[in-house]
């Protein structure tokens, strides 16, 4: 009983109920992103590379062993050559 006295109850002694504790000191967002960035850029170069091959090669008239040639003017006016 003595202990619902010292300030466990509605009315006791605790904090205001408006104040809050100030935040614990971690680590900031730029170490966090720092840390994140590399794997990110990784999953993204992974997952975009068979699409801009596929993108590529949907240019060409060919077959799995040779190349072949670009089938539009487009595809020539892309083309590095």
């Amino acid at each position: 009983m003595t202990r619902a006295r010292k300030g466990v109850a509605v009315g006791g002694s605790g904090p205001a109920p408006g104040k809050r504790k100030a935040r614990r000191p971690g680590p900031s967002p730029f170490i966090l992103f720092a840390f994140a960035a590399p794997s990110l850029i990784l999953l993204l170069l992974i997952n975009l590379y068979p699409l801009i091959y596929a993108g590529w090669q949907s240019l060409r008239d060919g077959s799995l062993i040779s190349p072949g040639d670009f089938v539009s003017e487009i595809a020539e006016r892309v083309s590095p050559s």
